[in-house]
């Protein structure tokens, strides 16, 4: 049985952070990534 995946590798807008994963849908993931942020963003102001 093959599976499909992606190791990701992400940072925030000031670089200042990494992230990295792995993912059987890279776009969703992303998507859901800077869902989180912003809303840890705004949680913070």
């Amino acid at each position: 049985m093959e599976r499909g995946g992606s190791i990701y590798f992400m940072t925030n807008k000031n670089k200042t952070t990494l992230y990295l994963g792995v993912t059987s849908n890279l776009i969703k993931r992303v998507s859901e990534h800077r869902t989180l942020l912003q809303r840890q963003f705004y949680r913070q102001i």
